[in-house]
């Protein structure tokens, strides 16, 4: 399931009640009433077809009755392209394609027709690929929320570094309930994402072992014990053969209990199935609605150990660096210009992970930081890990095992330098970087292995406060029955500015909420019974209404009482943004997002029902992080989640998604001069900005996840996109 993040992601936990509020902390499971809005079958009436096929072999494709409304009638196949790779022979409403030995696509059309002459259109992608050799080593320490295409086939499952408890390294593969689009799979429970291997050449191997890391539950709601995940190897005729499964945890094991550690599983590759076309896959089973019934799963190997040893000859950096911020993960840059001493954080957190058998070191070690609006570097080449007297232990001989460290930094070495730089739109991103060499991991040269020895993170400058990382792992829901509870998050301006608007990550729980209002509130200076301001009969929205994401946030303006946008003076100081559901008549209620994984946000989030502000970093009733509402600051206009009309998916068509070189978009009946397509990163940079066209370039914009806008500004509706681009 490919979160589309920005991604991405991702969510769950808990329905713990609080022993004195009536707010809990839920569960991002999949919304029932929405039906087939967010809902998307595994392959129905997917256009293009993607059929993976080992160079200089053959395979066999056929028509699904599935794929049409009716009855099959009619299957024709022509050639959309000439056969650069491979040949077809059409064999009643099957085809067969034979690779000539070259990597490649080739594009096949199909026309399917029901007994009623209703046809549709669909292309059939036939990729060769040649099989590569061992070692095969994975540990998806890549920013990219999709699998490695040079060694997986599909996109089910979801690459992060947030839903997993004590990560081995610094990212995993994450299945789930969610297809590739982010949307839970339709159907009754049973098979849900799938992660399929390359070819791997086997045919000389005299020993061949697979060995993996897996973790149930993480952050998230555990496998029930009727859940599992399996192993499936592929044998020379094509046949899967169900290898090893796991089945979820039992009914015993809490959803408040953490989740068990990693696990490792080795298992030894039989004769039978070791040819020059092997390939294995995971697949897990759940009640695919949602984020649910989570498996985490990291260091996939196949190598000619026997058998694999526990121990990798790895160090690994297992979390990204915090916000350049001390308190704040994104704050507006003129609430930023002339504080920097007081905003810049000044303590490294580092984690490694040391995976060899023996003590080994990481040196040398470097802290980067640069402004990636302006290209600017800040710090180009400090020393990350220490050694005493400096530090109180060696830092850069580790033994195995886990390793935290939290280092002094001084923002004197580049507070000037970012003084001087001059941003074209009042906007700048941090980016922070940890990065190390280890003498073994660059003999050995394995990539994945190298891989993990960078990290970096950004910090974005703009017009908004927030606390959160921009991912929800759970939710928090007020399950009064009577009472009303306010939630509240604190902010500070260091300069007199002006309040325009507020962003909310509304996550799906339990039904169709849009049919209830909010209140938001605004107070000064502290929390107090009156607010400063109050607007009532707010609208929740889904932000997967407008934009193709299950983690977007909802913006809304702020408005008088005659429904008139207006901009609230804040003056230098303290001042809360609050959240209030109207009335608790109705079962069904409002979440806001939760963030986990930045727990320090619990001391600016507070609660009252009734009997008083709490602040949640003072209680144990609820686990520590972030309520994620972001204040928006500056003279901008904000521009509401639902001004513009959402486009569904049938009036643009974008593909290959991902993609690598260009990108092609279809449409029909508009004038592409009338749109404009923009393409920009989860931090909001935006990479390109012209007017609409059906081939753009992209080969120059890194691997990552991006968000793609086609929109008429006139008519005010846009179409919202995510973008894989592929290294």
């Amino acid at each position: 399931m490919l979160k589309n993040i920005v991604l991405c992601l991702l969510f769950l936990t808990i329905g713990t009640s609080l022993l004195r509020s009536q707010i809990a902390e839920s569960a991002l499971v999949f919304n029932p009433q929405l039906g087939e809005r967010v809902t998307k079958a595994r392959s129905s009436h997917e256009q293009v077809f993607q059929i993976f096929v080992l160079a200089g072999s053959s395979t066999q494709y056929c028509a699904e009755e599935s794929l049409i409304d009716g009855p099959l009638n009619q299957v024709e196949f022509r050639i959309c392209n000439t056969l650069n790779f491979g040949a077809i022979n059409p064999i009643d409403s099957c085809l067969e394609y034979v690779s000539n030995g070259t990597p490649g696509t080739d594009i096949v059309c199909m026309t399917i027709c029901d007994t009623l002459e209703n046809c549709d259109e669909f292309e059939i992608h036939f990729i060769s690929k040649e099989a590569i050799d061992l070692p095969f080593v994975e540990d998806f320490s890549y920013s990219s929320p999709m699998p490695d295409p040079t060694l997986w086939l599909d996109q089910d499952v979801y690459v992060n570094s947030s839903l997993a408890e004590r990560l081995l390294s610094v990212g995993v593969a994450t299945f789930d309930g969610l297809d590739d689009g982010g949307s839970p799979y339709s159907g009754p429970a049973g098979y849900s994402d799938q992660l399929t291997s390359t070819f791997i050449d086997l045919s000389s191997s005299a020993n061949a072992w697979i060995s993996f890391y897996l973790q149930p539950k993480g952050f998230g709601l555990k496998p029930r014990i009727q859940d599992s995940i399996s192993l499936d190897l592929r044998a020379a005729d094509g046949r899967w053969i169900r290898f090893w499964q796991l089945e979820g945890l039992p009914s015993s094991f809490s959803s408040r209990d953490p989740a068990p550690d990693f696990s490792f599983y080795s298992l030894e590759i039989p004769d039978s199935l070791k040819h020059e076309g092997s390939q294995f896959r995971f697949r897990n089973k759940s009640k695919n609605e949602g984020l649910q019934e989570l498996w985490h799963l990291d260091y996939v190997r196949i190598s000619d150990q026997v058998p694999p040893s526990t121990n990798i000859e790895d160090i690994a950096f297992v979390r990204r660096p915090a916000s350049a911020l001390k308190k704040y993960s994104a704050m507006p840059w003129r609430q930023f210009a002339g504080s920097e001493v007081k905003e810049i954080g000044t303590r490294l957190k580092i984690e490694l992970y040391n995976h060899f058998d023996e003590v080994e070191t990481a040196n040398p070690s470097r802290l980067l930081m640069d402004e990636d609006v302006t290209l600017t570097p800040l710090i180009t080449n400090l020393t990350l890990l220490e050694v005493p007297p400096i530090a109180n232990e060696n830092q850069r001989n580790l033994a195995p095992g886990r390793h935290q460290f939290e280092n002094a930094l001084d923002p004197g070495r580049f507070i000037n330098t970012l003084i001087t730089l001059q941003p074209a739109e009042e906007k700048f991103l941090l980016r922070t970087t940890y990065e190390f060499e280890q003498d073994q991991e660059s003999n050995n040269g394995i990539d994945a292995l190298l891989r993990n020895n960078v990290v970096s993170s950004t910090t974005v400058l703009s017009d908004y406060y927030a606390y959160d990382d921009g991912t929800a792992e759970s939710a928090i829901i007020d399950r009064g029955s009577t009472q009303t509870t306010k939630l509240a998050v604190e902010f500070e301006a260091n300069i007199a500015d002006s309040l325009k608007g507020i962003q909310i990550l509304i996550p799906h729980i339990e039904g169709d909420i849009t049919t209830q209002r909010f209140r938001i509130m605004v107070w000064i200076d502290s929390l107090s019974e009156e607010p400063f301001f109050q607007q009532d009969q707010v609208r929740p929205y889904y932000a997967d209404a407008f934009f193709d994401t299950l983690q977007g946030f909802t913006t809304y303006d702020l408005r008088d009482s005659n429904d008139a946008k207006i901009s609230i003076p804040i003056p230098e100081g303290k001042f809360y943004i609050g959240w209030e559901q109207s009335d608790l008549g109705s079962n069904l209620r409002i979440p806001i997002g939760y963030d986990l994984n930045t727990p320090d946000g619990s001391n600016f989030f507070y609660f009252n029902d009734g009997s008083g502000w709490v602040n949640v970093g003072d209680t144990t009733l609820i686990r520590k992080g972030s309520l994620m509402i972001r204040a928006i600051l500056g003279e901008g206009e904000v521009i509401s989640t639902p001004v513009y009309e959402a486009l569904d998916q049938t009036t643009f068509r974008v593909f290959p998604n991902p993609a690598v070189d260009h990108l092609n978009i279809r449409y029909e009946r508009l004038d592409p001069a009338d749109w404009i397509v923009e393409i920009s990163d989860a931090s909001g940079r935006r990479f390109l900005r012209r007017a609409l066209s059906p081939r753009l370039r992209v080969a120059d914009l890194p691997a990552g996840v991006y968000y793609l806008t086609v929109t008429n500004y006139q008519e005010k509706r846009r179409f919202s996109n995510s973008l894989f681009i592929s290294p």
